[in-house]
């Protein structure tokens, strides 16, 4: 299965149907794991600002390299898979779903509003001094969205993958 934004734009409703879907509770985390979201939150922006016409789809691959090379550790595969689930499920805060599933277990859509929210918010905003402080990780800004078929799926996002949380926020 191919990746490129053209080919995520002309699925884009049955990757919606697949994220309503799988909308369940969030589980506690570890105190460990919670350290993940960050550092994978610096490799998503990254990703989003150098990958080009494949910035709207980020792999787990990817993601777990970063980790590892930040942490140094083993990762327990069932925290790696809750953390990953987490990251694509919406919160009440609405401090997580940077990510959005795909068909493929492996591959996870870049989900931008989410994303720039949160770097808008208090706590985004003193996340990234505390990653270069801790881990050493020069965390840059989240570009916009570029002119075209990202700026549509970024527009699209907004209107049609957030609607159903962002009520259950005004209502909580």
């Amino acid at each position: 299965m191919t990746f490129d934004l053209q080919n995520v734009w002309n699925r884009r409703e049955s990757l919606r149907a697949i994220n309503k879907q799988k909308m369940n509770s969030i589980e506690p985390m570890p105190i460990h794991v919670m350290a993940w979201f960050n550092v994978m939150l610096a490799k998503i922006i990254a990703h989003w600002n150098d990958a080009g016409e494949n910035s709207a789809v980020i792999s787990g691959k990817d993601l777990l390299g970063r980790l590892l090379k930040v942490f140094k550790t083993q990762v327990n595969a069932n925290e790696w898979l809750k953390a990953l689930d987490t990251l694509c499920l919406p919160n009440i805060q609405g401090a997580m779903n940077f990510l959005l599933f795909t068909e493929d277990d492996e591959h996870y859509l870049v989900n931008y509003p989410w994303i720039r929210n949160y770097m808008d918010s208090e706590l985004g905003k003193q996340w990234a001094p505390a990653l270069r402080m801790m881990y050493g990780l020069n965390v840059g800004a989240l570009r916009e969205p570029r002119k075209g078929l990202e700026s549509q799926w970024v527009l699209w996002l907004k209107e049609n993958m957030n609607r159903g949380e962002n009520a259950n926020r005004r209502g909580a």
